[in-house]
């Protein structure tokens, strides 16, 4: 017992790194929003063309992704729809009329970018992965640790520009950046 935890199992885990640096292919529409916002309109262009390349994605298609904000939620919707895309490719019609737009995070930063990451950790993803791993780990009486979810290193990455969080798409437009 007085041995400091010797022997004891704990595990690292990556929880909260991918919210955290912009691991998600759904951060560059927030990214290109940051870079229309800006009137970085070069930078916008070849970032553009990398995202719908490597998304697979028609120039409609991405635009209405990055316009998602600024449009009437029922305007987006049936567009999702009649591309059939996301949920409903797998809702059948019966509940298709209860589906409700996404909500959106709050304006707390200077960056779309940074408000959907912040969001995602603390709201909408990150607080229901965490009790997950958290029951996993009782389950097996194993200790974990998250190191990407130390408030040093998030604040750390928050004050960073939003370029550093975003790999390879805003500079040259490299498809190969966004894909898996």
């Amino acid at each position: 017992a007085g041995r400091g935890g010797a022997g004891m199992k704990v595990l690292l885990d990556g929880q909260g790194g991918d919210e955290l640096l912009g691991g998600y292919h759904r951060y560059y529409f927030p990214y290109l929003r940051d870079l229309l916002a800006k009137g970085e309109v070069g930078t916008f262009q070849d970032a553009f063309r990398g995202v719908s390349r490597a998304q697979g994605l028609g120039v409609a298609q991405t635009l209405a992704k990055v316009a998602r904000p600024w449009l009437p939620p029922a305007v987006f919707e049936w567009g999702r729809r009649s591309f059939g895309q996301g949920k409903d490719l797998v809702l059948g019609e019966a509940l298709r009329p209860y589906v409700r737009d996404e909500p959106r995070p709050p304006h707390r930063f200077r960056s779309a970018l940074s408000d959907q990451l912040a969001w995602d950790m603390t709201v909408r993803f990150l607080p229901s992965l965490l009790r997950y791993e958290d029951r996993n780990s009782m389950a097996w009486s194993i200790e974990t640790r998250l190191p990407f979810l130390d408030f040093r290193l998030a604040e750390f990455v928050f004050a960073l520009e939003r370029e550093t969080r975003i790999d390879g798409v805003a500079a040259f437009g490299d498809a190969r950046a966004l894909r898996d």
